[in-house]
């Protein structure tokens, strides 16, 4: 029988990030701590980020030539995975 040392990590672990940085772009673009993703993609990793720690820090920057709609949609995404401790900047 295998039986893992105390110290072994479990398998399902993932590392947080220190601060999650959404940044939107022209057209609706989203990119998430560097990756491209798309709004429902984001839906699901701030889910599974949020299950983790609710108070995770997200920081929303957004281009001059992005659309107040887009992040309101990723605000709506970060209020329904409960996560409260938000910043929005403005980039140039």
């Amino acid at each position: 029988v295998f039986r893992p040392s105390a110290a072994a990590p479990p398998k399902d672990t993932i590392e947080m990030p220190k601060m999650i940085q959404i940044q939107i772009f022209e057209a609706g673009v989203l990119l998430m701590n560097g990756k491209s993703v798309d709004i429902h993609s984001l839906e699901k990793i701030l889910a599974k980020l949020a299950a983790y720690s609710k108070t995770q820090t997200v920081v929303i920057m957004c281009a001059r030539d992005s659309e107040h709609k887009d992040l309101v949609e990723v605000l709506d995404r970060c209020a329904k995975a409960g996560l409260t401790n938000l910043s929005v900047v403005s980039t140039n």
